[in-house]
C-alpha cells in the first residue's frame, strides 16, 4: 500500500546512516510527511527537542531507527514495538515519555516498518535481538543514563530473549527498568492453533492477516485497517516456525533476578496471557500488574487506560 503523502519504499531506500553524535540531517519533505501522517512530528511541541532518523546495520539489514533527545533529560527509554507494528504506531507513548523528559530511542524490527527484510517474518528471533544490540550500541554511546527498556507484545519477547540469552542479571544489567507490555510467550488458543500450523505448514508459505479487536479505541483499529501503509496484509508461516523455535529455547533458560515490570490486560485474546504471567514469573523477578478491561495493544488503548498505563510507566521509570 502507497500513502497519499508518503511511498514506503523510496522513504525505505532513501534512508541514511544514523548520526547521533551529527546535528540532525535536513527533513525531506516525503520524511516529513512519513513523521506527520504518524504523529511524530514533535520537535515544533517540545522546546529543545532534537529528533534523529535514519538507519543502523545490523545482520544484512538496514533497520530504521528513531531517536528523541529531550533538554535536561531525566534518562532514556529504548522502545521496542510488537510484531505487525512499528514506530510510527507508538506516538502516544513516545509523546509522554518526551513530556516526561526522557530521551527516547526506538526502532523497527527486521521486516517491520521501514526497516529492510522480508515482510513480517524472521528466519529466527535471533534477528530481533541482534537489531536490539545494534541498536543498544548506538543509544549507549549518545544517550543520558539511567536507561530503561520497554517492549510491547513481540517487543517484550525480545527483550525478555536479549535478557536471558546474554546471561544477564540484576547486577550486570545496563538497564535501571525494563517495563514489558503484554508480552508474548505464546499466543492466543496456541494449543488449538498449533495443530492447524501443523497441517498447513508444508502447503502453504503465508494466508491472509485478520486484523484483531486488539484495542477498545475504534480509531486506532480503523487506522490500522485503512491508513496505514506500513501494515502486512499477511502473516507468514516462516514467522510461526521462528516464534515456536524461540519459544522452546525460551522455556528452557534459567531463571533471572531482573525484575521487570509486567502491564497485562485481562481481555487480551491476541497472546495466552494467563500461560505467559507463570512462565515469565518463572524465569524473572517481575512485578505484574493487571488491568481488568484492557485489551492486548496497551500503547493505543482508550485514553482513559493508556492514562493508567502511562502513570505506572513513570512510576517505574523514576
Amino acid at each position: 500500500m502507497v500513502s497519499d503523502s508518503f511511498d514506503p519504499a523510496s522513504l525505505r531506500a532513501g534512508l541514511a546512516p544514523l548520526r547521533l553524535a551529527a546535528p540532525p540531517e535536513p527533513v525531506g519533505a516525503e520524511q516529513r510527511a512519513y513523521l506527520s501522517h504518524y504523529g511524530l512530528w514533535l520537535v515544533d511541541d517540545f522546546p529543545g527537542l532534537t529528533a534523529h532518523m535514519g538507519v543502523v546495520a545490523a545482520g544484512g539489514e538496514r533497520v530504521a531507527a528513531h531517536c528523541w533527545q529531550v533538554a535536561q533529560p531525566r534518562g532514556s527509554v529504548v522502545v521496542i514495538h510488537g510484531y505487525f507494528d512499528h514506530v510510527g504506531l507508538y506516538r502516544h507513548l513516545i509523546r509522554y515519555l518526551i513530556g516526561e523528559r526522557f530521551s527516547v530511542f526506538a526502532f523497527d524490527l527486521p521486516g517491520h516498518g521501514l526497516t529492510t527484510g522480508q515482510e513480517a517474518s524472521v528466519e529466527s528471533f535471533d534477528e530481533y535481538v541482534a537489531a536490539l544490540d545494534a541498536c543498544l550500541e548506538e543509544a549507549f554511546a549518545h544517550l543520558p543514563a539511567p536507561y530503561h527498556l520497554m517492549g510491547q507484545s513481540t517487543g517484550g519477547a525480545v527483550a525478555m530473549e536479549w535478557f536471558l540469552a546474554h546471561g544477564h542479571t540484576r547486577a550486570t544489567s545496563p538497564f535501571a527498568n525494563t517495563v514489558l507490555l503484554a508480552p508474548l510467550v505464546r499466543p492466543y488458543q496456541w494449543i488449538f492453533n498449533r495443530w492447524v500450523y501443523r497441517a498447513v505448514r508444508p502447503f502453504i508459505n503465508e494466508r491472509p492477516r485478520t486484523f484483531a479487536n486488539n484495542s477498545d479505541d475504534p480509531e486506532f483499529l480503523r487506522f490500522l485497517r485503512d491508513d496505514d501503509p506500513l501494515q502486512s496484509r499477511v502473516l507468514p508461516v516462516a514467522w510461526v516456525t521462528a516464534m515456536v523455535r524461540w519459544k522452546r529455547r525460551f522455556l528452557r533458560y534459567p531463571p533471572t533476578d531482573v525484575a521487570p515490570l509486567v502491564i497485562q490486560g485481562q481481555q487480551d485474546k491476541t497472546v495466552d496471557w494467563r500461560y505467559n504471567m507463570r512462565v515469565i514469573s518463572r524465569l524473572f523477578a517481575a512485578r505484574i500488574v493487571y488491568l481488568p478491561t484492557a485489551r492486548h495493544h496497551l500503547v493505543n488503548e482508550t485514553e482513559e487506560i493508556r492514562k493508567t498505563i502511562f502513570e505506572a510507566i513513570i512510576e517505574e521509570l523514576a
